[in-house]
């Protein structure tokens, strides 16, 4: 295993062959990321030390200059060493990864736009903050995120 350092905050394990980002999440770090695949960059962070491998990529989601200044992918980076990584906005005390079950309560169809209304369990309770995300479970073991439009009401949905 090697020793990942975000920040100059927290330290975590990988595994040789696990990428950052999966370490980080099976540790219960949550940091910044969407598709998990290479194609979206938003778990994009500064290498400051150590050697690695970043696996297939979308060209678009880091260029060749970020790479040359030492960005890399975290959902696609695997440690070769100790790494120290500098991600953007990265806050020790964010809120932790939850898997919570849910029902679809109601879809809605508004021209392009989808409304999924989902049930949440009655505890333990969800607490809404600005900026929070799911990811959802489909078909075929697919996950996908979906920015969460507005609180849950008094009824958990």
């Amino acid at each position: 295993t090697h020793t990942i350092t975000l920040s100059d905050q927290i330290t975590f394990t990988a595994n040789e062959d696990e990428t950052v980002l999966a370490a980080a999440t099976r540790q219960n770090l949550n940091l910044p990321h969407s598709c998990k695949s290479g194609a979206c960059g938003q778990c994009k962070a500064e290498l400051m030390s150590g050697e690695f491998e970043m696996g297939d990529h979308i060209d678009k989601a880091i260029s060749e200059e970020e790479k040359a200044q030492g960005k890399v992918l975290l959902c696609c980076t695997t440690a070769k060493s100790d790494l120290k990584i500098n991600v953007p906005g990265f806050n020790q005390n964010a809120l932790p990864v939850r898997t919570l079950p849910a029902r679809i309560e109601n879809i809605e169809i508004k021209h392009d736009v989808a409304l999924l209304k989902l049930a949440l369990p009655k505890a333990p309770p969800f607490a809404f903050y600005a900026g929070q995300y799911i990811d959802l479970l489909l078909p075929g073991n697919i996950s996908r995120s979906y920015s969460i439009a507005n609180s849950p009401d008094q009824d958990g949905v």
